[in-house]
């Protein structure tokens, strides 16, 4: 059954929500420990020096340094007996910010795998057409960067872009705009990723495009870099026309969601074309069920589980053997020349599963992308080394042939087991398997006193089910039994010398009698049963 267009449609609603309070959506920098202004790369720079956040962008938009941009933040050239207090505590919080973005930035490339510092420019500054009483400010395009501290001084931090980085115009400020005002902004032209660089006519035209359709205002664009205000400065400035600004903001985006959105789009207009019935899609591929990790029988049980259905659920708490039930069923699945591919919406989890076939000697067989855009080099740089390391004098078939032996070895050795195992879960008596008689047996043996059958001969006797089940009758009797034997030995426990310092009693003297009597007739009446059971069943 296809999924449901309004499901997908709710989903890709709920993706598109926009977090007003992130960088894409809120570039104020205010009190924030992970956000810079752009402006306020000039406090590296002495009073009459070129401005340097004019020089990063400017850099930023040339083709021939894009690609290998390259910026040095720290103090050395500055002429600290020029500067005042004040712009020595600005630099200071300068780089403390850098350093926390430094530190969000590496927190999240473990969790999630991605590279997420990047600079936002232009700004754009609106108000909401839903929520009159809110502004705001977002980057227009944002250029994913890398920061490095320095070698030799790791107070001071270098900025980088390489070509394979990537720019995008911004997807919360797309999916805001479309779901606040019904304004579909267009994706950035395919030419534009292709070069990974945006020059200055390019951002121009952008620009331009985008003040026709939101009716925007570019506000003293020539003036150069300026800097960012707070947020009651924009409410105060913006009126119902959105201004453009020459600013910009280095942070953390850390929203990878626009992949995912497009993928539903696609799904919600192509739906019915996608053949997610389509049995051709699930065809098996398990020749046999083995895999080269230890598993238990639940964690075999999802490897045979995969054949018979198309989608399995594995869940547990940490340290329950996930990861270990999803190398056995890759292994597995490389063992039937199957391919396999496996998505974590968290780095960590895929390293765990990258170990484990290493520990295996099968990293050559894998790939980890972590990033689409600045791995594809590391991905075609090892097919290229695996078929340029390939031998191919030396042939794999005598190899091939060792393998298959081991491997039919080992299936007839497994079937055997298996036949065991089976064997011992057959029923014998009612509905107890052989596994449960022999539990049942080691734990009456380490309760019960053996001298008591020891002079007991049953060799010549053929055991069924019926003689199983008298004998366990005869056994409940013989409890019952012991249990009134001890019942008289409670009634003479006053049998000592305390009973002749006092005058007899005459009804204890009685309800001993009748107790012994009746012990008597018991043990007279089930020996009678023994004897004549005992006859019946000689050979």
């Amino acid at each position: 059954m296809n999924p449901s267009k309004d499901l997908l449609k709710s989903l890709e609603s709920k993706l598109k929500t926009a977090n007003i309070r992130s960088p894409y959506l809120n570039a104020v920098v205010g009190r924030s420990r992970n956000r810079v202004d752009l402006k306020d790369l000039d406090l590296l720079v002495n009073k009459g020096d070129a401005s340097l956040a004019s020089s990063f962008v400017s850099n930023l938009l040339d083709p021939e340094k894009s690609a290998k941009l390259n910026v040095p933040l720290d103090v050395k050239g500055l002429k600290l007996s020029e500067t005042t207090e004040d712009q020595r505590f600005k630099t200071d919080v300068l780089f403390k910010r850098f350093q926390s973005i430094n530190f969000d930035k590496d927190e999240d490339f473990l969790e999630h795998g991605t590279k997420s510092f990047g600079f936002g420019y232009p700004l754009i500054a609106f108000k909401s057409k839903q929520d009159k009483t809110r502004t705001l400010l977002a980057p227009l395009l944002i250029w994913f960067l890398d920061i490095a501290p320095q070698v030799t001084n790791h107070h001071a931090f270098t900025l980088s872009r390489t070509d394979d980085a990537a720019i995008v115009l911004n997807p919360q400020l797309m999916a805001y705009l479309q779901s606040d005002a019904g304004i579909v902004l267009e994706q950035l032209p395919e030419e534009y990723a292709d070069d990974d660089c945006i020059d200055e006519t390019e951002l121009s035209l952008l620009m331009q495009k985008l003040v026709e359709q939101l009716n925007a205002e570019i506000v003293n664009w020539d003036e150069g870099v300026v800097a960012m205000q707070d947020k009651a400065y924009y409410e105060r400035l913006v009126d119902e026309k959105p201004l453009i600004f020459n600013a910009g903001l280095f942070s953390v985006f850390k929203s990878n969601k626009e992949s995912i959105v497009a993928d539903y789009q696609q799904l919600i207009s192509g739906g019915d074309d996608m053949m997610f019935d389509d049995p051709n899609l699930y065809l098996p591929y398990q020749e046999d069920y083995f895999s080269a990790v230890p598993l238990d029988p639940s964690q075999e049980g999802i490897l045979r589980n995969i054949t018979e259905h198309k989608k399995v659920i594995i869940q547990g708490p940490p340290g329950t053997g996930k990861s270990n039930s999803l190398t056995g069923i890759i292994l597995n699945a490389l063992e039937n020349q199957a391919r396999v591919l496996v998505v974590c919406e968290k780095k960590t989890a895929l390293d765990i599963l990258f170990e484990n076939l290493k520990e295996k000697g099968l990293e050559e067989f894998c790939v980890v992308i972590d990033n689409v855009h600045s791995d594809r080099q590391k991905v075609v740089r090892a097919i290229r080394d695996k078929f340029d390391s390939r031998n191919y004098e030396t042939s794999p078939i005598q190899g091939l042939v060792a393998y298959r032996h081991n491997k039919e070895q080992f299936v007839q050795s497994y079937s055997k087991a298996t036949a065991k195992y089976h064997n011992l879960m057959s029923t014998i008596l009612g509905d107890m398997t052989w596994k449960d008689c022999i539990g049942y047996y080691l734990k009456f043996k380490r309760e019960s006193k053996q001298e008591a059958l020891i002079n007991l001969d049953l060799q010549n006797v053929a055991l069924d089910e019926t003689l199983f089940y008298f004998l366990l009758e005869q056994v409940k009797q013989a409890a019952y039994l012991k249990e009134q034997v001890n019942e008289v030995y409670k009634i003479l426990d006053p049998l000592n010398d305390n009973l002749f310092k006092e005058p007899l009693n005459t009804q204890f003297v009685r309800d001993t009698q009748g107790a012994i009597t009746k012990l008597l007739q018991d043990l007279k009446e089930n020996q009678a049963k023994w004897e004549q059971f005992s006859l019946q069943h000689k050979d």
